[in-house]
């Protein structure tokens, strides 16, 4: 039997640590008293248990519970041992005629000419990147990093009374002494206040919230070289929140914010600024009883649409995008239009509906979408989203639309809610389809043969990727990286935003805060719904023109923008030597050159740099991890020979690219696919 003092010892010891340097935990965990569990020292086994009323919590006591946990892990995770995670891209990913692209693409071929998938990797003697989840006592924490050497470490608590634990059993000051003002070391707490009024799946949204803030400014430590480390407690929750952030981050990383697509926005951007389009105002609308439903181009629309025309005269109807087209389809005329993407293929989408019928609809587009989308409309206005390149530019001068991305339906959930409704129903944003089913309205361009090969692609895109995501009342639920994204991003609209209800009308994935509901509570809600009297053009009138006069200062700073930051670059890569350890270096200094947080992110441009910092470190990282034995030297060289040369050629580039605002400008007849103009020029 020993002497259990050493509780209230470390206990004292390390409130002293976190005063000091912890200042949130230390007033979290001053004076504070456990109320759920009890601590029980058994002398017969020598060994400690937490209990939750009068049961124990471990089966053969907590010490002997963490010490097999680590074991378990360090076993799992030893040098020698080979994992599998994101796959690396090949040349025939990147478009060699696109100026960001084409560098990629030609480094690539350098280094994997054969195109040959890598997606295993060597963990070698240090682990990158250790998360672990529920730290609880924290007696697994000790016991791996006595042996292993980890780099960076991010710990995530549900519940801080377990937390409180680890006051009691480790030496918190120890532990971070490794990590803290230690070169390329980093240490991170992210643990739950613990207000019982938040529900769990709150809890699990805030906790997934704070983990994507981390994890999203690691690429590509996360997510080639990521280990995690589930105490025992909790473990399906906390593998929900890491699928969830896994999921995102990869859409991320794979579909946007890099910048060929972003210089292409900010052109138009430019163009469409050059018209002084009037511009959403937040809460024109006036707070109102008045129902609105957003219209996705999922099959459930089809389901919807005689629910619609039948109570025509009470619904606010929104069409996101395409929707557009297949409610006309319905002989349904929408009150308003929304769109979100930027490409000429959406235009040519537009293209295909008839004119007749969706001319006199308003619409609203983002500020970067194709100028030529907004002359199809009669009454129309922009908006500003969230997520561009050139938030920065406008220094809070306009109502920003937040959640607006990555789909269309995003972006007419979020200016619906921007507008002020507050009561919503969701139709079409099924975010997958069911098994054996279609994955977009009968009606739509995909299946009433009007679709053109862009439009074809998408479709052959979608059937390929769907994987099996969940099962629910409709059935079997199939989605794609994209549509899961923006359904994440939907929920988080939905708790920004506050509606006072949201009914879910759709037949696909289940979206938090939005019940699924059938066609009679529908009935039953418009039988007590009063008839919608918003004038949507007279609101759209009112809004104030943009003042597209500086736009030429607005070119000055992107190009500023890019030269100081392809100087930040060069200075690192500059550097970089042919071993691990320095390529590891380099990934944490352009960690750096990326804003650390939301705000500063939206304090400059930089998605025109996170992807090219993102691929770059990726195909480098990736190639010296793999199992495959590559020559580090000649991965190195062609590394920085590339970069160094698109860093070179970078403001000259986005000059050029921004050279021409008339309406002659080729690049305004282009796909983000096609070749730019003159793209030889940078590639001789």
């Amino acid at each position: 039997m020993r002497d259990i003092n050493f509780l209230s010892d470390n206990l004292a010891k390390n409130l002293k640590f976190f005063e000091k340097k912890y200042p949130q935990l230390f007033q979290m965990y001053s004076g504070y008293s456990p109320k759920k569990y009890k601590l029980h020292y058994d002398p017969t086994s020598d060994d400690f248990n937490l209990l939750l009323d009068g049961v124990a919590v471990y089966n053969f006591g907590m010490e002997q519970h963490y010490k097999e946990s680590a074991r378990d892990f360090l076993s799992e995770v030893s040098e020698k041992s080979v994992v599998r995670t994101f796959a690396l891209p090949t040349k025939n990913d990147f478009n060699p005629n696109r100026f960001f692209y084409g560098h990629l693409h030609r480094y690539m071929d350098k280094i994997n000419p054969s195109d040959k998938v890598r997606n295993r990797y060597l963990v070698g003697s240090r682990i990158p990147l250790l998360v672990f989840f529920g730290v609880e006592s924290g007696l697994h924490v000790d016991e791996i990093l006595n042996h292993r050497e980890v780099d960076q470490i991010v710990f995530v608590e549900k519940d801080p009374e377990l937390f409180y634990y680890s006051l009691m059993f480790v030496d918190w000051g120890k532990i971070c002494g490794k990590f803290l003002n230690v070169r390329n070391k980093a240490i991170s707490f992210i643990i739950f206040g613990g207000d019982s009024r938040v529900s769990e799946s709150n809890v699990q949204n805030i906790l997934h919230n704070d983990l994507w803030n981390q994890l999203y400014f690691r690429v590509p430590i996360y997510p080639l070289m990521t280990f995690s480390v589930f105490s025992g407690l909790s473990t399906d929750f906390y593998k929900g929140i890491l699928q969830s952030v896994k999921d995102k981050l990869i859409a991320h990383v794979t579909s946007w914010g890099y910048y060929d697509d972003d210089i292409n926005q900010i052109n138009q951007f430019f163009h469409n600024a050059r018209q002084s389009p009037r511009i959403l105002r937040a809460n024109a609308v006036k707070p109102t009883d008045r129902w609105a439903i957003i219209c996705g181009n999922g099959p459930s629309l089809d389901d919807a649409a005689e629910f619609i025309r039948s109570n025509r005269d009470k619904l606010f109807v929104v069409a996101a995008c395409s929707a557009l087209h297949t409610l006309v389809n319905h002989g349904i005329k929408p009150d308003l239009a929304v769109s979100l993407e930027s490409d000429y293929s959406t235009l040519s989408a537009f293209k295909l509906m008839p004119a007749d019928k969706i001319r006199d609809v308003p619409f609203v587009g983002a500020l970067q979408i194709h100028p030529g989308t907004f002359e199809l409309f009669n009454h129309s206005a922009c908006y500003l989203g969230s997520e561009t390149s050139f938030l920065s530019l406008l220094n809070g001068e306009l109502d920003i639309v937040h959640g607006d991305r990555p789909t269309a339906t995003n972006s007419a959930f979020s200016v619906t809610c921007t507008l002020g409704f507050k009561k919503l129903i969701l139709t079409g944003l099924d975010y997958g389809y069911v098994e054996g089913d279609r994955h977009h309205s009968k009606k739509s361009f995909y299946y009433d043969g009007s679709a053109n090969e862009n439009l074809n692609k998408v479709a052959r895109g979608i059937e390929e990727k769907s994987y099996f995501k969940e099962e629910n009342v409709h059935g079997r639920i199939y989605t794609t990286t994209v549509f899961d994204s923006a359904k994440q991003r939907l929920e988080q609209a939905v708790a920004h935003y506050r509606p006072n209800v949201v009914l879910n009308f759709s037949k696909g994935l289940t979206i938090k805060n939005a019940r699924f509901v059938d066609l009679g509570l529908l009935e039953e809600v418009m039988s007590e719904a009063t008839v919608n009297d918003v004038d949507v053009k007279s609101v759209l009138s009112s809004f104030e023109e943009f003042d597209g006069s500086i736009i030429s200062s607005y070119e000055n700073q992107i190009i500023d923008f890019i030269r100081e930051s392809s100087n930040k670059i060069l200075s690192v890569v500059r550097n970089v030597t042919a071993t691990e350890e320095s390529v590891y270096e380099a990934i944490v200094k352009f960690h750096t050159i990326l804003p650390q947080t939301a705000e500063r992110a939206r304090q400059q441009p930089f998605f025109l740099i996170r992807g090219v910092l993102w691929w770059y470190s990726l195909a480098l990282y990736g190639s010296i991890k793999s199992v495959d034995e590559l020559d580090i030297e000649c991965l190195v060289d062609e590394w920085k020979k590339s970069l160094e040369k698109l860093c070179t050629q970078w403001s000259t580039h986005a000059e050029f690219f921004l050279s021409d605002l008339s309406n002659d400008d080729p690049r305004l007849g282009l796909t983000i696919n096609d070749p730019e103009p003159d793209w030889q020029l940078f590639f001789r």
